[in-house]
């Protein structure tokens, strides 16, 4: 955990010096929020697969990778298809997003629930963040 924070602040952090019984060891739930939110901004616009010999694999329409909207609420439509073997191949050799504010826009303006309601990863942060400050 230390060596990823020093990555991600570009600091040096101090040595780790044992537990401390003074120290409340829960997170509030503030902090928890942003850290779950803080993993969408990660999250790739596509999901790609490999075979068993790690060349890319192509979709049924000719493209690199399975589009992240596509799978919102049919991945059902797409697993039979591609293999599981094939998907865990293809994001165990696949890039995150770079850490920052900005979500892809597969997941920024693409997220539509059973209903048809049309709900964006963004909005869905904003009233959970409002249930937070209350």
């Amino acid at each position: 955990m230390y060596e990823y924070l020093e990555t991600l602040f570009d600091e040096p952090m101090p040595p780790y010096d044992g537990y401390k019984p003074d120290i409340h060891p829960g997170i509030s739930h503030v902090f928890q929020s942003a850290a779950f939110r803080f993993g969408h901004t990660m999250i790739p616009p596509g999901l790609y697969r490999r075979d068993a010999q790690c060349n890319f694999l192509r979709t049924t329409n000719g493209h690199d990778g399975i589009r992240l909207c596509s799978t919102w609420w049919d991945a059902v439509d797409i697993l039979p298809n591609a293999g599981l073997e094939e998907l865990l191949m293809g994001l165990s050799s696949q890039i995150a997003e770079r850490e920052d504010a900005v979500l892809c826009s597969d997941v920024r303006g693409k997220c539509n629930s059973f209903f048809s309601i049309k709900k964006t990863s963004i909005t869905l942060h904003t009233n959970q963040s409002k249930k937070h400050l209350n």
